[in-house]
């Protein structure tokens, strides 16, 4: 199976950074390109108010931001990337990304919570895993990579 574009899950956390490490690995192997996704979750009313639209930019620079350690990462790797900002959740957010950006594979961090608090609280990975067009790999924190061998 061919994997020309791997979309990555970037929100930051130590989660998603060894889930980067992952797709490093998968993207030496194949030759391929990263696609970088940070979201936000903007209000999806217009206003004309100013300080909404100060809250809009900042959480889109805060997601810009969390993009540095992975493009650095990439960069020192000489792995080809993109990177993506968009707004909404997640996990509708990477699915939609993935289908629009022809995506082989997705790559996630996940925190790995409980069935309960997966339920209660709700999980990206979860949400994904239903409905993405492509697989998705989920790593968590003790996951071991192929690097690590």
């Amino acid at each position: 199976m061919p994997m020309k574009r791997i979309l990555l899950g970037a929100d930051g956390s130590e989660h998603s950074k060894r889930a980067a490490l992952y797709a490093l690995d998968i993207a030496k192997a194949f030759g391929s390109t990263v696609v970088i996704v940070s979201t936000y979750r903007g209000q999806t009313i217009v206003s004309e108010d100013p300080s909404h639209q100060y809250s809009i930019k900042a959480m889109r620079n805060a997601a810009k931001h969390n993009q540095a350690w992975y493009k650095e990462l990439l960069d020192k790797n000489q792995i080809p990337y993109e990177t993506l900002i968009l707004d909404g959740p997640a996990a509708e957010a990477l699915s939609a990304a993935a289908e629009r950006e022809h995506a082989d594979i997705i790559i996630i961090g996940s925190r790995g919570r409980s069935k309960l608090a997966g339920l209660v609280l709700g999980s990206t990975a979860h949400t994904l895993l239903h409905i993405a067009p492509c697989p998705v790999i989920t790593v968590r924190m003790k996951h071991k990579l192929p690097s690590d061998s």
